[in-house]
This record gives structure tokens, sequence and C-alpha cells, in this order.
């Protein structure tokens, strides 16, 4: 079986690698901000020192969707 790193006691994870999804740093920063804001519309700007080779992603939430605008290294 092929798990994650064990849980302190030993015992596995409630999920095999082979299960799991990798999704882009900024992406998770984006969606976390505009998708529970409650807005339909959003300026949504993701900012830090690196994640994912980038420093900062600028995206418009519409209508449920990231439309993205800019990247910067």
């Amino acid at each position: 079986r092929a798990w994650t790193v064990s849980e302190s006691d030993g015992t596995p994870p409630p999920f095999r690698v082979d299960e799991t999804s990798r999704y882009d740093h900024h992406l998770c920063h984006l969606a976390s901000a505009y998708w529970p804001s409650g807005f339909s519309q959003a300026l949504v700007v993701s900012l830090d020192g690196m994640g994912d080779w980038y420093s900062c992603r600028i995206a418009r939430g519409i209508n449920g969707h990231l439309e993205p605008l800019a990247e910067y290294f």
C-alpha cells in the first residue's frame, strides 16, 4: 500500500497517494478567498514570497469562475 506520511501514532492517513491530486499553490489561495466570499464578481490577489515559481497571481472572479489576469515571478 502506498500511503503518504504516517500519522503521529503510526497509522496511515485516510487517503492513498494515488488518490490525491496536486493543485497550483496560488490558485488554491485565490479560490479559498473568492469562492466563500459571497461576491459574484471580485478582483482576487495571491501574494506571497514564493509558490509554484510565482510570487503573485491576480485573477478576476466572475460568477463562481476564476479568470487569470496576471502572474509575476
